[in-house]
């Protein structure tokens, strides 16, 4: 059985073999390229899968992960009030998020980008609680939101999620304030 379609360029009726469906083919008469569609029985409307690669999903994760590590590390670096107690191996700003009620504007990003985190790991409690820690401050932390949704996100350590799921948890953030 054979394929016929018409010429993208000339319009002229062309036939094919059928083991041409699916590729592209030139046209005998003005030697346009056309594509060369599969016989209608063996269209089946959906395209099968690659399988999945394991080793470079492992890979592409681990990298992930290296990269938020080293946003991380980069960010408190940048930021001294986010140094780890010796003692308790607890940062501050994690100990004095819920005591201090005039919190700075470092002490409510942390807190968004620990909401933030949360989200992108599946840790709804800790999100959860980051939320009742933010809602006394909802003006500030307005303010936060929107300067962090202006800002280039990685230099936060944010996951590396894509940008729109990071707005994303922000616009669920600022909807629960």
């Amino acid at each position: 059985m054979t394929i016929q379609l018409h010429c993208e360029h000339c319009g002229k009726l062309i036939q094919a073999p059928e083991s041409a469906g699916g590729r592209s083919g030139k046209c005998p008469h003005c030697q346009g390229m056309n594509y060369i569609p599969l016989p209608a029985e063996q269209e089946s409307g959906e395209l099968p899968l690659a399988p999945l690669d394991e080793a470079f999903e492992r890979h592409r994760k681990q990298a992930a992960a290296e990269d938020m590590a080293v946003q991380r590390r980069v960010w408190n670096e940048q930021d001294p009030s986010r140094k780890k107690d010796r003692r308790s191996g607890v940062r501050q700003t994690d100990a004095d998020l819920a005591s201090s009620s005039t919190q700075s504007r470092k002490q409510l990003t942390a807190m968004v980008v620990s909401f933030i985190e949360a989200m992108s790991r599946g840790d709804l409690e800790l999100a959860r609680k980051r939320t009742a820690q933010l809602a006394g401050q909802k003006a500030e932390v307005l303010q936060v939101l929107d300067e962090l949704v202006s800002d280039d996100l990685n230099t936060y350590g944010l996951p590396t999620l894509p940008r729109p799921v990071l707005v994303g948890f922000m616009k669920q953030l600022r909807s629960k304030l």
